[in-house]
């Protein structure tokens, strides 16, 4: 100052430094590097880990000025490039992860970036379903899904008997896919077909002989019905397959009787077993016997 006599007065300036180094417990402590030149940068890695297995959060201070004021290369105007970790590996069920913003490469105040993960899309398979009814089975699902209990189908002349497939060590009623399940999955709805009955005449038309009935039949079985040198009309509950007087069973039936040629009457029906590798569960062929 003016008439103190001083010529020259130098003070020191100071600055805070409280971050940028880490003490041997982990705690921030300064590093020689003024704070104001320093911004906070968190990485988050969801539904992962870092290259070392690790989860917890990465923070670290970016550098814009060094100790003496200088800008830092890359840093000129008060921003600071980002460097965001690699190597980041997906937690089981979970696969292709990303960056939230993968396009600012500098930064000037502080910021978070997060890479996440994203599910995996597994998917349903159905087997056995052929001429059946089932709704709102789903066809995908992912580790973070809910609860997926199967709805069971229905099938006309067959009585569901539960699922078979992937977790299950024998036919199940209720299947459920729990919130937390990873993998495709495939299911196969088996049945029971049910029985039907087949009525037809006794040998000898007589109203008082009871009529027989074949129970050891089931719905789908195959039968053949040979009514030579007769004519007969298809019962109900029958459908033809083929040319040669095979017919699906579709319900219960009353065979009924045919129309014998002239010259014959109709004495009742031969119930035989179908040949082996026919197909055929049944054979049925009426009888005759002439009458002039």
């Amino acid at each position: 100052a003016e008439g103190s006599g001083v010529k020259k007065v130098f003070t020191a300036l100071y600055e805070t430094d409280t971050v940028g180094g880490k003490d041997g417990n982990g705690n921030d402590i300064g590093d020689g590097i003024p704070d104001k030149y320093q911004i906070l940068v968190t990485y988050k890695v969801v539904h992962g880990t870092w290259s070392d297995d690790t989860t917890a959060d990465i923070t670290k201070y970016l550098t814009t000025k060094d100790n003496q004021g200088k800008w830092l290369e890359g840093s000129a105007g008060g921003t600071a490039p980002v460097e965001r970790p690699t190597g980041m590996k997906a937690d089981t069920g979970y696969e292709n992860g990303t960056w939230d913003d993968a396009t600012t490469m500098a930064i000037s105040v502080a910021a978070t970036f997060k890479h996440t993960f994203t599910p995996i899309v597994y998917t349903i398979t159905y087997n056995g379903l052929d001429g059946a009814t089932v709704s709102g089975n789903l066809a995908t699902y992912t580790i973070e899904s809910n609860d997926i209990t199967l709805t069971n189908p229905t099938k006309t002349g067959y009585t569901f008997k539960g699922w078979t497939g992937d977790g299950l060590t024998s036919a199940s009623m209720s299947v459920t896919i729990p919130k937390g399940s990873v993998g495709n999955r495939t299911y196969t709805a088996t049945w029971e077909a049910n029985a039907q009955t087949i009525t037809y005449p006794p040998e000898q038309d007589d109203d008082d002989t009871p009529a027989n009935k074949d129970e050891d039949l089931k719905f789908d079985d195959v039968i053949q019905v040979i009514v030579t040198p007769g004519t007969w009309d298809m019962a109900d509950g029958l459908t033809a397959v083929g040319t040669d007087n095979k017919y699906i069973i579709k319900g219960n039936v009353d065979l009924g009787k045919p129309t014998p040629a002239d010259g014959d009457v109709f004495l009742g029906w031969d119930v035989t077993d179908g040949a082996e590798g026919s197909g055929v569960k049944k054979v049925f062929t009426a009888l005759y016997e002439t009458d002039t």
